[in-house]
């Protein structure tokens, strides 16, 4: 049966790698041939003949480890030809600033398949490792569990995307996203402090920018209304004496971003009066990255893209008059986000890519 194992797990291991690159279809096809050989190895091992060798010693491991493994390549490598087949994450893309909501939420159903055949394969398989396998055994289970575990957490990923992101992006009514932009020129715990901010509104996939600034702008309306520090208790104990209801910029005091983030948004709705459904922090390095998706802003001063935008929001800025460095930051901050919104963006794994480093 291990003859044909083997090919199953580098058919198993191909298709994986054509997957990672895009290519459905040829993916498709290699899980077809995966499913092919699992199954012809299911069928020499499962019969009533090999009810004796299961009861020798050794013997019995072996066969009970390419049972299972022959059972449960059959079983995922028929799921991920069908999902490889229903699913193009390239179809997904923002077009003319909107996200269509309804084709992610018909990607579903196909991507939870996929996380729970891939969770039950690398769970079954690695029960099924003994120290009784003989070497060539061990050897192609230890490469297609490893296989099975470095695609998990993407197919993990994508399942939760597709439950989670429709309503992040105001499927189900408006949502309103915070959006902080920290610089480590001045360190707090979270990488920076903050100085611009993005007040931006998701409906029905589209995103539109509703009102930015600067964190004074925040300061003067938490002055004007007394605003009142509140949070989780460990945020409040630790970092309270610095009073962040007071200095916005110093909410990210704390390096733990979802209670500086409950602070960020229940500060932000006391000031400016508008409550705030989810918090996104980007440093000037995710600001280089979503102009590299984007192309470059031309302010008033200065045209600042990928490659310049790091050294000038650290350094190069502070070298202006303070009302030329204020105003070239609103005008890099709202013109990347415009940008990002009101274009045309690559589908996830070409957004992945640029963003998942930063």
């Amino acid at each position: 049966a291990m003859a044909d194992v083997s090919p199953g797990v580098d058919a198993t291991e191909e298709a994986f790698d054509l997957a990672a690159d895009g290519d459905e279809p040829g993916a498709a096809r290699a899980f077809d041939r995966a499913t092919a050989h699992f199954d012809d190895a299911r069928g020499k091992i499962s019969g009533f003949w090999t009810l004796p060798a299961r009861l020798v010693p050794v013997v019995g491991q072996h066969v009970q480890a390419v049972q299972v493994v022959a059972s449960e390549g059959v079983g995922l490598s028929d799921t991920a030809a069908d999902t490889a087949r229903t699913v193009d994450p390239e179809e997904i893309r923002f077009t003319e600033g909107r996200l269509d909501l309804d084709a992610i939420e018909d990607l579903t159903p196909a991507l939870d398949r996929a996380e729970r055949a891939l969770g039950r394969a690398e769970e079954r398989i690695t029960e099924a490792r003994t120290p009784w396998l003989l070497e060539p055994v061990e050897h192609r289970l230890t490469e297609l569990i490893t296989e099975l575990a470095d695609a998990r957490p993407a197919a993990r990923t994508a399942a939760l995307a597709a439950r989670e992101v429709p309503a992040m992006l105001g499927g189900a009514g408006p949502v309103d996203w915070l959006v902080a932009v920290t610089t480590p020129a001045e360190a707090r715990g979270l990488g920076g402090l903050v100085g611009n901010w993005v007040l931006a509104r998701a409906h029905d996939g589209e995103i539109t920018i509703v009102d930015s600034g600067r964190n004074e702008d925040v300061n003067e309306r938490l002055r004007a209304v007394d605003a009142e520090l509140r949070g989780p208790q460990q945020y409040l104990d630790r970092w309270g004496r610095f009073s962040p209801e007071v200095f916005f910029q110093d909410v990210t005091l704390s390096p733990d971003l979802p209670m500086a983030a409950a602070v960020m948004a229940d500060l932000f709705d006391q000031a400016m009066g508008t409550s705030i459904d989810g918090v996104v922090v980007l440093d000037p390095f995710a600001v280089a990255a979503i102009l590299d998706l984007t192309g470059p802003v031309q302010t008033s001063q200065i045209r600042l893209g990928a490659d310049s935008v790091v050294p000038f929001l650290l350094e190069e800025q502070y070298r202006l008059d303070e009302a030329d460095r204020v105003l070239v930051l609103e005008e890099l901050i709202e013109g990347s986000f415009e940008r990002l919104t009101g274009g045309e963006l690559p589908g996830p794994a070409g957004i992945a890519a640029t963003l998942a480093p930063v």
